[in-house]
């Protein structure tokens, strides 16, 4: 994922991506402890390659996703780790991209926001966005996802559809 997103280079082979990315891969990449939430999302956006411009059309809908209200103006470093997890989601999310990368994001929050995102996920799969999601969760993976790969200590042990990787997940790690 950090390889995709840029962050590494591959030791070797090349990795291209086209269109915008909008990688979601640790919780706090991204923000900068003391501003707040409201200004992160200008911060996180110029990251990813995004003006203010572009960035100021979208923040009404990066917020209300969030359902973060007024704790938008108070900065991040207060934030627990669900908040984190709902700024950096709803950004990745409203911006665009064609590329978002998800990496055990979550793993973190409550049900009510988990179920919302991936109905989001679904919702920017069928309007044309690639989505990579990392999940130790089969169910996440087969109600989002087409296709699946299952990794073990680095090795591709199954490529296929979600809900054959899915219940392969389910035999041979739970």
């Amino acid at each position: 994922m950090k390889i995709i997103s840029g962050i590494y280079q591959p030791n070797q082979g090349t990795v291209h991506v086209r269109g915008r990315l909008a990688p979601v891969l640790e919780l706090g990449a991204g923000f900068a402890d003391e501003l707040s939430g409201y200004d992160n999302i200008f911060l996180n956006s110029s990251i990813l390659g995004y003006s203010r411009a572009e960035s100021l059309l979208k923040t009404d809908k990066i917020i209300e996703f969030s359902e973060l209200g007024d704790q938008i103006h108070d900065a991040v470093r207060n934030y627990s780790s669900g908040m984190l997890v709902r700024l950096a989601f709803s950004i990745a999310c409203h911006l665009d991209a064609q590329l978002l990368l998800f990496d055990e994001v979550m793993a973190v929050g409550d049900l009510g926001f988990q179920r919302k995102c991936m109905e989001k996920i679904g919702e920017l799969n069928r309007a044309g966005a690639s989505i990579v999601l990392v999940s130790h969760s089969p169910n996440q993976i087969a109600s989002v996802c087409n296709r699946c790969l299952l990794i073990d200590n680095g090795h591709i042990i199954f490529d296929g559809s979600a809900q054959t990787g899915s219940e392969q997940y389910k035999e041979l790690f739970i």
